[in-house]
């Protein structure tokens, strides 16, 4: 199976939204599965690219209904839940200090990084961090891809959008 990350800030702007939920789409529909959580921004273009070709996702969500998601991959309900948690404070020193919706986040970016088995690592990572520099969970999710050298694309190290895109798709073509 061909899997992909994509993730961002919620604050990824939307020319940036516009582009991964177009990218999204044509992985759709070229087979690839895209894990994601339910977050505003980036998260929530690349499923919506995803879902316009009913593409195949894996959409990782901290609690049940959480931003209208219908998604099974509940946080909660995961057998592999404890052994994310474990990871997650090995990787990632802060956590351990961290409480509720915050520590989540950062265990669903493990789960989006190596799947529900917690042995699947994706493809690729395709990414929009709004720091210029890799912080909060963005950070800890590109530090585990690289862990297990997968590519990392960030968005953000673009000036335009007109050369994310371009960027994005040399990236796409060096994976096939």
């Amino acid at each position: 199976m061909k899997t992909y990350a994509g993730i961002g800030s919620e604050k990824t702007p939307p020319e940036i939204c516009s582009l991964f939920k177009d990218i999204s789409l044509g992985l759709g529909k070229a087979g690839y599965t895209l894990r994601t959580g339910r977050y505003k921004g980036a998260d929530r273009a690349f499923e919506d690219g995803c879902d316009s070709v009913k593409g195949l996702k894996e959409v990782y969500i901290p609690w049940q209904g959480f931003g209208g998601s219908i998604s099974p991959l509940v946080l909660g309900k995961l057998e592999t839940k404890e052994l994310a948690y474990k990871f997650t404070n090995k990787y990632f020193e802060p956590f351990s200090e961290m409480l509720g919706f915050t520590r989540r986040k950062y265990v669903i970016s493990i789960f989006e990084i190596m799947g529900v088995d917690l042995k699947s690592p994706i493809d690729f990572v395709l990414a929009w961090d709004d720091g210029g520099i890799y912080s909060g969970v963005c950070n800890l999710t590109i530090k585990i891809a690289s862990l297990y050298k997968i590519p990392v694309f960030n968005a953000k190290d673009f000036e335009t959008e007109n050369e994310a895109r371009i960027g994005l798709v040399k990236f796409l073509r060096e994976r096939k």
